[in-house]
């Protein structure tokens, strides 16, 4: 069985029986195809309608009981509304999983430009990474004015989101595993072959 470096699987807008089958398939599956350093991401959302509210996010981390969860990336998506109860859903929630404690991440693909480095009093070398800014765990860009001032917000496309996931996850030349993303596998693989 072919080993995966990374394997990014998409839930989005899922309903709870829906998730569950989909994990049962591939539950097992991800577990002897992710490379022991690996790391699956498990895109998802808050479901809710005027009856009930579905949190699938924690719902598919318990599941998935057996790796461990390091984070949730929140990535905005104001295009993507999913009306709620109270008020709508504008984010996409992505899990970040590994299957032990020393994975491979390279954080560097990711870095985000300063904005504060050439206008901060005393010019702190130290809080500064020469290659930018991490990138924190809301993946949502900004433009500044080149004084520090975020003057626009700029959301991630999906196909930049995923490309995110693959830089900052998969060795030079490891395989990543794409699911629920058929229509991107050629655009990705073409991507990633020149990362």
């Amino acid at each position: 069985m072919k080993k995966h470096q990374s394997i990014i699987f998409d839930l989005q807008n899922f309903d709870k029986n829906q998730i569950d089958s989909k994990l049962k398939i591939y539950l097992n599956k991800f577990h002897k195809q992710l490379e022991n350093d690996g790391i699956l991401w498990v895109f998802c959302n808050f479901i809710s309608d005027k009856k009930k509210f579905f949190p699938a996010p924690f719902y598919i981390a318990q599941k998935l009981s057996n790796y461990l969860l390091k984070n949730i990336i929140i990535h905005p998506n104001f295009e993507n509304s999913n009306k709620g109860n109270l008020f709508n859903n504008y984010i996409t929630n992505i899990l970040f999983l590994t299957k032990e404690d020393k994975y491979y991440f390279n954080k560097d693909p990711i870095r985000e430009k300063h904005i504060w480095k050439n206008v901060e009093w005393g010019k702190r070398k130290k809080n500064y990474h020469p290659k930018g800014k991490d990138p924190g765990n809301v993946w949502l860009k900004t433009l500044d004015d080149g004084k520090a001032n975020i003057i626009e917000h700029c959301p991630l496309d999906y196909t930049s989101i995923i490309n995110r996931c693959i830089s900052s996850s998969a060795k030079k030349n490891s395989s990543i595993l794409l699911l629920n993303i058929n229509e991107l596998k050629t655009k990705f693989k073409i991507l990633y072959e020149k990362i």
